[in-house]
């Protein structure tokens, strides 16, 4: 991924192998479901559900021809990326530049496990994250009045 006439981006995933990671799954009382509550003791990003089958493992930048290489113990736990599907974000990464930083626009998961975050980069390195996931905001997307009603994204009120 290009950013400029010399910088770039190289991204690498890899195969979700749980026994090289220290996780922490929470299941429901039955086992009908199971979901990563933490992944390396950070938030599993696409990991809802417990079904992850890849992870972002490592990005290579090159920055007027000096190259580093962010691992993910630096990143945040970002599983299962969207590297060639459409979505919000049109391809699921895409890097932009302005005087100071490089902005990493990655997404991932899919419907209520879903993602999008930016990372962000100096001259030199990684600098931090911007990272939101969707679950937290289903109930307040669609809240029950007790009379009969619930309040969607809108705003406005179905009856039930």
């Amino acid at each position: 991924m290009f950013i400029g006439d010399e910088d770039q981006f190289w991204l690498r995933k890899c195969q979700t192998q749980e026994e090289n990671h220290i996780v922490k799954i929470r299941s429901s009382e039955d086992n009908t479901f199971k979901d990563y509550e933490s992944i390396d003791g950070k938030f599993p990003y696409g990991g809802l559900y417990g079904a992850i089958k890849m992870e972002l493992q490592s990005i290579k930048i090159t920055i007027n021809d000096r190259s580093s290489i962010v691992s993910n113990d630096l990143l945040p736990s970002i599983n299962a990326p969207k590297f060639c599907s459409k979505n919000l974000l049109k391809s699921g990464f895409e890097a932009y530049q302005d005087v100071d930083d490089i902005y990493l626009y990655v997404s991932g998961g899919n419907a209520a496990n879903a993602y999008f975050g930016k990372l962000i980069f100096n001259q030199s390195s990684y600098v931090t994250s911007i990272m939101v996931d969707y679950w937290p905001l289903i109930p307040i997307l669609f809240l029950d009045d007790g009379k009969g009603f619930r309040i969607v994204q809108n705003g406005s009120r179905q009856k039930t």
